[in-house]
């Protein structure tokens, strides 16, 4: 018997602008992608996979404090399609993040329909 499937967390595009505080700099990024777990952040060049950042993420409704780490980051070549930035994991020990993210995700969807 296989293990169960883990269903993938909500995903939405979302774009907005953003400062990222890398424990040194603010770096200007764009939040491209949203879930309850972890943000893209459109970015040149990525912050490195391991690095703790923190932001404020405006929301329908609210504005959101956000702190993770790089969790991945991509570095293509100009021309290829894919944007060049860091993926985030959110920190978020007692879930309230993830559910805020979650309803902003619902209000936007309902939105554009």
């Amino acid at each position: 018997m296989s293990a169960p499937r883990r269903s993938r967390p909500l995903r939405l595009r979302y774009r907005v602008e953003v400062r990222v505080y890398d424990g040194r700099d603010h770096h200007p990024a764009e939040v491209i992608d949203l879930s309850e777990e972890g943000v893209f952040l459109a970015m040149d060049p990525p912050i490195p996979i391991g690095t703790g950042v923190s932001f404020s993420m405006p929301l329908p409704g609210q504005r959101l404090a956000v702190r993770g780490h790089v969790q991945w980051t991509r570095s293509l070549p100009a021309g290829s399609g894919a944007p060049v930035g860091s993926g985030v994991a959110l920190y978020d020990p007692d879930g309230s993040l993830a559910v805020a993210v979650a309803r902003a995700i619902d209000r936007i969807r309902r939105g554009r329909q």
